[in-house]
């Protein structure tokens, strides 16, 4: 299973759970060495960066 998909079943599993998005960040970066990022990945950051 992606990390992508882990923190949000974290969360509806355990609501009681304290698990951030950052938690998984180590565990998504090497999801994303691995699988590269989805084609249809905006290139413009939403914040405007």
């Amino acid at each position: 299973m992606g990390a992508n998909v882990k923190l949000p079943i974290t969360v509806d599993e355990n609501p009681e759970s304290s698990k951030q998005w950052f938690d998984f960040t180590d565990e998504r970066k090497t999801y994303r060495e691995k699988t590269g990022f989805p084609s249809n990945r905006p290139l413009k950051s939403w914040k405007g960066d």
